[in-house]
């Protein structure tokens, strides 16, 4: 099965003329499946997926913005797709797919993470309550808020500790750091 994926942190959904913007630029790319992080909205129906994606990702999941912080969107093609949502958490929506062309499966998690340190402590929980559930091929991302090296953070600020342990929750659940490009945390 081929298909397109993009992630993005859209950084706010609220302006109508953001949404046009951004529904013309992923043209280009013709996704078959949408994971965004921080739309900064609470509600998200039809309307607001047509406006900002296109009616062809017709099908989708959100989990609601807290206040104006974080905020997911999952969309995605039906026409290729059939995807439910598994799980809800505070920081993540981790959803099964089938792929309509072949029957092959697997889970995707779109996760925006905290900021604050009590948070990103109940984060690194999350992910690895999740992965404990998740028995198949499984596509984790997002904007974590986390780096995994110094190398990846643009100034000198860093939670060694912390650091640590969100290397430490990735090891656990053997997955691959697919290296940042084009810009520092």
């Amino acid at each position: 099965c081929n298909f397109s994926l993009v992630v993005w942190n859209l950084r706010g959904l609220n302006n109508p003329g953001r949404r046009s913007s951004i529904r013309l630029f992923l043209q280009s790319f013709n996704p078959s499946l949408v994971c965004v992080q921080e739309s900064k909205v609470q509600d998200v129906d039809a309307a607001v997926i047509s406006q900002t994606f296109g009616s062809s990702l017709d099908g989708f999941d959100f989990l609601p913005a807290d206040g104006t912080q974080g905020g997911i969107i999952l969309a995605w093609k039906s026409a290729f797709f059939q995807v439910s949502v598994r799980h809800k958490g505070e920081f993540s929506i981790s959803a099964d797919v089938v792929s309509l062309a072949d029957a092959k499966s697997w889970t995707v998690t779109s996760v925006y993470g905290p900021h604050d340190l009590a948070g990103k402590e109940r984060f690194l929980q999350e992910l690895v309550d999740i992965g404990a559930s998740i028995l198949g091929p499984w596509l984790l991302n997002g904007d974590f808020n986390f780096v995994c090296d110094v190398a990846d953070k643009s100034n000198v600020r860093v939670n060694r500790r912390m650091m640590s342990k969100f290397r430490h929750s990735i090891n656990s659940l053997a997955l691959l750091d697919m290296p940042l490009q084009g810009r520092t945390f």
